[in-house]
């Protein structure tokens, strides 16, 4: 089937006589694709409409294989009837004849779900409805939902049979229905996440991946390609290019409560200055689909917190007319974010943020409190924290320390009661919604979407408060949630609009942010700051950790921290001299300022904590105590004489400060760690001058990274942010010994080198070294084999041939298919080599442009470099290569191969004539490799790119006996027809 003009046709008609019996011209250039779109059409709709035929047939009791006989003689008849009819019957035969439907095929349903997704988009770009294959498009995704990917279509006659005979249909009851059943896992099935989750129908089968590609797509705005979901699906694979590629036309305004809510994120900013103009910088943005702004209202009392919501909900709402023309409710999304265990001013300031939108009716409110990485998870209306000692078991928040919060506490883990509660009865009963687990795994993104139906209908009209509980237990649930959201805002649902008040799960979800590695200890190191003006000495400094919450989990993990880093500077903050007067705090903090400076100047970390023993709390709740604690701990960090290498924020609001009596030996170490979530708040944004920060990502599960911006007082600073109700037992120490140890301080762990400490965090992108690889070859008397490819269908097929032969291989990047395929080609080749069964890397090849070379190895999943100075004169090929190796072995401990000599040849149009071309000199080997420190070597000894002139190509093998001889071990690279 091919499509194109008629004289090409009958110019490439010898070529296509030889390969195959029969060819036809359907018209222009695209008619052979979209013929052949057809057929797929055709064979999908045929077969769907064959299994319904046989599954009827076979339920009124026809013999099928006589009826097969019958339909040849019939119109009814098509070539997939007969071959599915024949399936039917071979399977039916078998001892078990749903083993036989649902065994593999090599014609499986998964082909078909990409083909008519083409159709699909074909169809709708020209505005054709095409009801018969959507039908069979349906059938084809609910099976893969299932688990039956790789079924044959003859499949579908079996799966149709099951659900006629099914004695039972699950269904989701309706609010109005029967009372919720008890709350919570009740019996002893239930006791645990696991148990919880046996328990529980099989989560919806769309990946993570596609799922989150979906809500991407929707967030960024609909002026996009038909099916771009589909695209971008395929796009994440790319990591960052997502929004370079689509700018975005919608925004995910998050209003964080405290810091600490971007511990779901990545790649975006968070603004610690609401004035419209810090605003409208971001809004303007096509760039930013997302973004954090930072209210701390949960420092405030209620009264200032709503001041506060209203206030910036205003500002962006003025920036958001003023930068897109948006004045309605339509064009942005506002997320509430709040703590996971069901502390902060609730109800409270998500009417202050209606308020300053000026939303003219109550816009409906989503609960969703759910966050995977703290272990917050939401069942039937009621939320728990899993236990990170007791095998997962689940807690009912009202039954944790939080619940206990002198400030928030409250009595109830169901969030029905909850919310009655905290609403004071303002949200009566059945106005309270609820998706379930059960609802949003069986009935997927448009079962969910049913659901909001009915209650953007119960809600419209505007008069009464309405909240719906989103229950998750995984991600996965999260995801399918927001998408159905996305799909409700966009069919018009909930005119009044919808406010978001959730955890940080919702909001990764929400926005499609998609997962990525953990951070290294290399990706948390700030570069190194100018001297002048801060004190620095050229002994670099080290951190300082500030430990400021009351919770015991915080408390145990500052113990951990101690032992395990016994060199910490430890220097307490005594609470109860900072409570008496101004007088009493000044002398305190010109003792522990005089003590973090004369650590940090020494190249120590230091530890700085809040005393262990109780205080008599003030009136406020202790707002006033902790208003003093926080001062003290910004006076602190605003008047460092020493920049500190990198920071680091542990804890809890700083205004709790009661605290049961601890006592920690006195040591050194030099760090620079806070603790807390609004102690954080206040040491970047008060003491450190922070406007816009830039989330980098996580160094353990949801503790965020942000960089600070250039307008701060420490610019590029590196500022862990690490919650207090978060993390296991030793998780600060790990942070801080990774964090120490990449910035040269002696940080030893039980008798371990830091270097052992932080391998915790190797990062799967960068599963192998080439120099490894080489090594291990050269050992086996083996080469391994480098394939420059120019696209993911060429990556894969390299992959798939070293994995049939159980040889590792390496995908390699030329200039000429860079500048093709970008960085998109990069971190697809990245993650093929990612997911092969057998050893694979990835590395630039001739690259030969110093500043692109050095950006790809800082911010790219290439593993190495092939640096090519060939082309300058030996002593600049040699400073020009140190350069390099020096830039790649900082950098995740990437590879770097040289190139000594000048190979002949031409490839990707680069090419050198023979008369320039130069061999390998093996004297000047040893001392290239010795000043450059480079982990290979490519020699040249009359082989060349591409076509050899002669035959036999003449190669000078004792010159690479020589050069062997010369490089100590060296693995070494060869090019062309070697």
């Amino acid at each position: 089937m091919l499509g194109g003009a008629e004289e090409d046709y009958a110019a490439a008609r010898p070529v296509l006589d030889a390969l195959g019996g029969y060819h036809a011209l359907l018209g222009p250039a695209g008619s052979g694709a979209a013929a052949k779109l057809v057929n797929q059409l055709l064979t999908a709709t045929n077969a769907m409409s064959a299994a319904e035929g046989i599954a009827l047939a076979s339920e009124l009791g026809c013999d099928v294989a006589t009826l097969m006989e019958v339909l040849q003689r019939c119109w009814g008849n098509s070539t997939m009837l007969q071959r599915s009819g024949g399936i039917y019957t071979d399977c039916m035969l078998h001892e078990d004849p749903s083993v036989a439907f649902l065994a593999k095929s090599r014609a499986p349903l998964r082909n078909f779900e990409k083909d008519l997704m083409f159709v699909d988009a074909a169809a709708s770009r020209k505005g054709l409805p095409l009801p018969t294959t959507d039908a069979a498009k349906d059938a084809v995704s609910r099976a893969m939902r299932q688990g039956f990917a790789d079924i044959d279509w003859t499949g579908m006659i079996h799966l149709l049979l099951q659900d006629a005979r099914a004695k039972h249909v699950a269904c989701v009851p309706k609010p109005s229905e029967a009372a919720k059943t008890p709350p919570g896992p009740s019996t002893a099935t239930k006791k645990t996440l696991d148990s919880l989750q046996a328990s529980l129908p099989r989560e919806y089968q769309m990946d993570e991946y596609r799922l989150a590609a979906k809500n991407a797509s929707l967030q960024i705005g609909r002026r996009v390609p038909v099916r771009v979901d589909d695209l971008i699906a395929f796009c994440f694979l790319c990591g960052g290019i997502l929004m370079a590629a689509f700018p975005c036309f919608s925004q995910l305004v998050v209003i964080d409560d405290d810091p600490t809510g971007t511990q779901t994120v990545h790649s975006l900013p968070v603004l610690g200055d609401w004035s419209v103009e810090n605003l409208s910088s971001v809004i303007s943005d096509p760039g930013v689909s997302c973004f954090y702004i930072l209210s701390n209202t949960r420092a405030l009392d209620v009264e200032r917190a709503r001041a506060r919501a209203t206030e910036i909900s205003a500002n962006v709402k003025t920036a958001l007319k003023q930068c897109r023309g948006l004045d309605g409710v339509s064009g942005y999304r506002i997320v509430s974010r709040g703590d996971s265990t069901l502390r902060g001013h609730f109800f409270d300031e998500v009417e202050a943020i209606a308020s300053g939108l000026q939303l003219e009716q109550r816009p409906v409110v989503v609960l969703a409190p759910f966050f995977e990485e703290g272990g917050r998870i939401t069942y039937n209306d009621t939320h728990y924290v899993v236990s990170a000692e007791d095998d997962g078991a689940l807690v009912p928040a009202a039954e944790t320390e939080f619940a206990k919060d002198r400030h928030f506490g409250y009595r109830s883990s169901d969030l029905r009661d909850w919310i009655q509660e905290k609403t004071q009865g303002r949200a009566a009963p059945q106005n309270i919604h609820s998706l379930s687990v059960e609802a949003i795994r069986a009935g997927g993104p448009e079962g969910v979407l049913h659901k909001l139906r009915s209650i953007s209908k119960a809600a419209a009209g505007g008069e009464a408060e309405h909240v719906i509980i989103v229950n998750s237990v995984t991600q996965r649930d999260m995801l399918v949630a927001a998408l159905s959201f996305h799909l409700a805002e966009e069919e018009g649902l909930f005119q009044n609009g919808v406010l978001y008040r959730t955890a940080g799960s919702f909001v990764s979800a929400f926005a499609g942010v998609q997962k990525r590695p953990l951070l290294q200890g290399e990706d948390l190191v700030s570069r190194k700051q100018s001297s002048e003006g801060t004190g620095r000495t050229d002994k670099p400094s080290g951190g300082l950790v500030l430990v400021g919450s009351y919770v015991g989990k915080s408390t145990t993990q500052l113990e951990e921290l101690v032992k395990r880093l016994p060199a910490l500077q430890q220097i307490e903050i005594d609470v109860k001299q900072i409570a008496l007067d101004e007088a009493a705090r000044l002398v305190e903090l010109k003792r522990v300022q005089s003590l973090a400076n004369d650590a940090l100047r020494q190249g120590t970390s230091a530890v700085v904590y809040t005393s262990r023993e109780k205080v008599q709390d003030d009136a406020s709740g202790g707002l006033e105590i902790g208003q003093k604690v926080t001062d003290t701990i910004c006076d602190l960090v605003r008047n460092l004489e020493v920049t500190p290498s990198f920071l680091v924020a542990k804890g809890e609001e700083s205004r709790r400060s009661c605290f049961p009596a601890r006592s920690f030996g006195a040591h050194a170490l030099s760090l620079r760690c806070t603790i807390g979530g609004i102690t954080s708040n206040d040491v970047a944004v008060v003491a450190c001058n922070v406007r816009t920060a830039w989330v980098l990502g996580q160094v353990v599960p949801g503790v965020p990274v942000w960089q600070f911006g250039d307008e701060s007082r420490f610019p590029g600073m590196k500022y862990v942010v690490f919650p207090g109700n978060v993390g296991r037992p030793d998780d600060l120490a790990r942070v801080v010994s990774v964090m120490s140890s990449q910035d040269g301080t002696e940080a030893e762990e039980d008798g371990v080198a830091p270097s052992a400490s932080s391998a915790f965090l190797a990062a799967p992108d960068l599963k192998y070294s080439i120099r490894e690889m080489l090594e291990e070859a050269r050992e086996n008397q083996r080469a391994v084999g480098a394939f420059n490819v120019y696209n993911l269908e060429g990556a894969l097929a390299v992959r798939d041939a070293a994995e049939a032969l159980g040889r590792p291989a390496i995908l390699q990047f030329h200039p000429g298919s860079f500048d093709f395929g970008g960085a998109a080609l990069l971190q697809l080749c990245a993650e093929v080599a990612s997911s092969a069964k057998v050893p694979m890397a990835t590395q630039l090849d001739h690259a030969a442009n110093e500043k692109q070379i050095i950006e790809l190895l800082e911010t790219s999943n290439v593993n190495g470099v092939m640096a090519d100075g060939s082309a300058f004169p030996l002593d600049e090929n040699r400073a020009w290569t140190k350069r390099i190796v020096d830039v790649a072995h900082k950098v995740r401990g990437r590879t770097v191969e040289a190139e000594l000599g000048k190979l002949a040849g031409e490839e990707d149009g680069l090419s050198v004539d023979e008369k320039d071309a130069k061999m390998t000199d093996p004297a000047v080997v040893a001392e290239f490799i010795a000043e450059t420190r480079v982990d290979a070597l490519a020699v040249t000894i009359g082989n060349v790119h591409g076509k050899y002139a002669r035959s036999p190509p003449v190669l000078d093998w004792d010159r690479l006996d020589q050069v062997i001889d010369c490089e100590s071990g060296l693995p070494r690279k060869s090019f062309g027809g070697v």
